[in-house]
Order: C-alpha cells, then structure tokens, then sequence
C-alpha cells in the first residue's frame, strides 16, 4: 500500500492523486488489501482470538493465572 509520511498532507494527497491516476496500482493494491484483510481477519480466527482474551480475563479477575 502506499504509506503517507505521518502527519504530512501533501504527500497524503499526493498518494491520492497517485491512485486516482493509476488504474493498475489501485487495482492491485485493492486486491491485496482484500486479501489480507481476509486472510488476517478470518471470523474464526477471530472467534478464537476473543474466546482467549475472555477467558484470560475471567482467570485474572478469579485470581487464577
């Protein structure tokens, strides 16, 4: 993906304007952001992720770790 400096508006809107103006570079890095999001994000995998975190602060507040 294209990374904008932190806090530098121009060159956030110069990535911007990169992608208005490229097709193939915002197709791409479309794809490959709906690809990770999917791959990072599977609903099970976050089911699993929240099933941890509850346990894990029901065992701290029990006092067991």
């Amino acid at each position: 993906g294209y990374l904008a400096k932190h806090a530098d508006v121009v060159d956030f809107s110069h990535g911007i304007k990169l992608l208005m103006n490229n097709d193939k570079l915002r197709e791409t890095l479309s794809a490959n952001a709906r690809k990770l999001a999917s791959e990072e994000f599977d609903q099970r995998r976050e089911i699993v992720s929240f099933e941890k975190l509850y346990k894990d602060v029901i065992r701290a507040k029990a006092g067991i770790f």
